[in-house]
């Protein structure tokens, strides 16, 4: 058999292999579409929202997509929004979800969540995954990779079966219908009492939290990160909002090998409102404003959001799109969302 017969044959086998892997692989990927943790739907639904047609892109980890709920900005204000976050979600992951969300939007702001502001550490597999799996490929992706996990991990990244393969044996019908369509609740997920017991054992209320001036550095790998943040979204002439969801004062630090701690945030954040100044941007601190929880239950999320919404329109030109015919399905979608605030509101009766 001559040469080019056989390397033409072995190119056809590597195809088909190529493409059965291929064909294989997004049903071994676990598909994660039931709240609160639906990474999936929140990442992939991000894709299928009409191509400019947001007005606020909310970007970080749970603390920000139990917190905003894109509904109620709609219902008030007339405001298109997205939480594009996922979990445990640090300002190194963030840059990448920013950089993608602007390959397929172009909103007025990007509101960048601050709990993880010190987090240095490359983070738990499991995290990574719910962060990047579901992003689509591209050279964000494989940056996010590059920069997110260590290196003898790489390949089990960009060769997903490398780490599902066992899977194989347990899957069902449903793990070969790949998710798909627009999330109506835009990021948001619902949560009910917050059970997360923290080590920090305090309550504070805004005014004693606001009392405090003490200022401590950030560390250098999460600086740089911070910075790069602002740099890109300078760039694109995008603006950039800083944003701390309500939580009893509390930080998100490195903790070695344990992952996390949770300290007194005050003087995380007074370093970050000093940036903020610096850059004349806005930072949005929710701990001296009102009480709240690590994942703020519904009732909580309708106050904050409410509480956005109006600040954003009380110091920035906004388009109300509520009688806009092709911003009609939102009224649809916020449906779904005020369906846990009116049953919160019952329940609470």
């Amino acid at each position: 058999m001559k040469r080019s017969a056989i390397f033409l044959r072995m190119i056809g086998l590597l195809g088909i292999i190529g493409m059965i892997v291929g064909g294989v692989t997004p049903a071994l990927i676990p598909n994660n579409i039931s709240f609160p943790y639906d990474t999936t739907r929140k990442i992939k639904g991000f894709y299928e929202e009409p191509e400019n047609s947001l007005d606020l892109i909310f970007v970080g980890s749970s603390q920000l997509f139990s917190t905003i709920n894109p509904a109620v900005l709609w219902r008030e204000q007339g405001i298109t929004s997205y939480v594009f976050a996922a979990n445990e979600q640090n300002p190194r992951l963030s840059y990448y979800f920013i950089r993608e969300a602007l390959k397929y939007q172009h909103p007025k702001a990007i509101v960048l969540d601050m709990f993880y502001c010190d987090f240095d550490r490359i983070q738990r597999e499991a995290v990574v995954r719910l962060n990047l799996d579901d992003m689509r490929w591209g050279r964000n992706k494989i940056g996010a990779i590059l920069n997110n996990v260590p290196p003898d991990q790489w390949l089990s990244y960009f060769f997903p079966i490398m780490k599902y393969h066992e899977r194989w044996s347990s899957l069902g019908e449903d793990d070969f219908r790949e998710y798909s369509g627009r999330n109506p609740y835009k990021g948001w997920s619902p949560y009910g009492e917050d059970e997360t017991e923290s080590e920090v054992e305090v309550q504070r209320t805004p005014e004693e939290i606001l009392k405090n001036k003490e200022r401590k550095e950030l560390n250098a790998e999460a600086m740089e990160w911070i910075e790069r943040i602002f740099d890109y979204c300078e760039e694109e002439q995008i603006e950039l909002i800083f944003l701390k969801t309500p939580n009893e004062d509390l930080a998100c630090l490195p903790d070695g090998e344990e992952g996390y701690k949770e300290v007194e945030g005050q003087p995380y954040y007074n370093t970050i409102s000093d940036l903020a100044e610096q850059k004349g941007i806005f930072f949005i601190n929710y701990n001296v404003i009102m009480s709240g929880t690590g994942h703020n239950d519904v009732l909580t999320s309708q106050k904050v959001t409410s509480h956005f919404g109006h600040w954003y329109v009380g110091t920035h030109e906004v388009t109300d799109k509520r009688n806009l015919l092709e911003y009609s399905y939102w009224n649809e979608d916020a449906e779904l969302g005020y369906e846990y605030i009116d049953e919160a509101k019952e329940t609470e009766k």
